[in-house]
């Protein structure tokens, strides 16, 4: 009897799969999703430019419309980016574009945890360097272990997920000269700061390169993640991107609501304003200990992150259970909701802890 499982490569067999428990839940603040969608007008604008598509043709490869959008919106111009299924898959292309002399693929823990999965489903080396107790990086500590390990790519996100910290230019700047390595800074949650992220950098540093996401904003279900880094770069992560990665449906609907920018702004400013007010309130709780954030979630501790997970869920509320030994221990996140989800969030979280168990 032929056993394929034989020619599986070890990396592979040991590898832990990224899953993701699907519950159904009224109100749904696990996923770091805006809770935004397109307005009914929007709507039948996309419904009117997807009645256009010729379902027998590919999509526009390069997706310039798309690009154009994008370009407007991110003020990057258009032939210095690339774009993904997603940013998981960018973050494969890199991975495969850079890493594979031995020394391997380095990151800050916690963090995203696809940059340990596809590197490692790739055959690369991983190389963890915990945060510090703040969840920030302490500069000389972490350029020491640059140097000790040599890696070949490095991974910063920032805001960082799970955490939602911020590492300051302070940071990402000694890292970009002293590494001797391609640093990926990945943007995912920029648009819920208050500033522009590092793409002022790009020009300056030819090693940096900047992943960004239309995801976090609205348009998850598109599954359209950005790149952008100098053209030399660029030529060569183009290498192995597979043709037609983006499908003619999420060029066509997401260059449809990157025309109405002012309502996705408006959108994130709300997000953020929620986030400032349910941080303050989460503060006021005893039992709790709220990580700040600059991103569209927040993270905080508790004694009895399982039960509260518990109580929150038979309420109908679902956020995210990160409680496990090690830095996130006791750990939940919870993602900034519509108003009338973060107050009925707060609303049983304070009823549990004040005796409603």
């Amino acid at each position: 009897m032929i056993n394929p499982l034989e020619h599986l490569r070890p990396e592979i067999r040991t590898l832990a799969p990224y899953t993701l428990a699907h519950r159904e839940a009224r109100v749904k603040l696990d996923a770091n999703e805006s809770p935004y969608g397109p307005s009914e007008e929007i709507q039948r604008e996309i419904r009117a430019q997807l009645d256009d598509i010729e379902m027998n043709r590919y999509p526009d490869p390069d997706a310039t419309a798309l690009k154009t959008a994008l370009a407007g919106f991110l003020q990057i111009p258009a032939d210095r980016l690339l774009l993904g299924n997603g940013s998981d898959e960018l973050i494969g292309y890199l991975i495969t574009t850079f890493a594979g002399k031995g020394g391997g693929v380095l990151y800050p823990t916690p963090t995203f945890s696809m940059y340990g999965i596809i590197a490692a489903s790739l055959g690369q080396k991983t190389i963890e360097i915990p945060l510090e107790e703040d969840f920030q990086i302490m500069t000389d500590r972490f350029l020491a272990a640059l140097r000790k390990n040599s890696p070949e790519i490095v991974f910063l996100a920032s805001p960082n997920n799970p955490t939602g910290r911020e590492f300051p230019e302070e940071v990402v700047i000694p890292v970009l000269e002293e590494s001797g390595a391609v640093v990926v800074l990945d943007e995912a949650y920029i648009d819920f700061t208050d500033h522009n992220g590092c793409l002022r950098l790009l020009d300056h540093y030819p090693n940096l390169i900047i992943l960004r996401t239309l995801s976090k904003i609205g348009m998850a279900a598109l599954r359209l993640g950005i790149l952008t880094a100098s053209p030399q770069i660029l030529r060569e992560v183009e290498k192995v991107r597979l043709p037609y990665n983006i499908n003619t449906f999420s060029q066509t609907a997401a260059t449809v609501l990157l025309r109405h920018e002012g309502a996705l702004r408006e959108q994130i400013r709300t997000i953020v304003s929620e986030r400032e007010w349910l941080f303050s309130a989460l503060s006021k709780i005893p039992q709790l200990c709220p990580i700040p954030s600059t991103a569209n979630f927040i993270l905080f501790r508790t004694d009895e992150p399982d039960r509260l997970f518990g109580h929150l869920l038979n309420a109908g509320i679902l956020i995210r259970n990160l409680n496990a030994p090690g830095p996130l221990a006791g750990c939940l996140r919870v993602t900034i909701g519509a108003p009338e989800e973060n107050r009925e969030f707060l609303s049983h979280l304070q009823n549990f802890f004040q005796g409603g168990k």
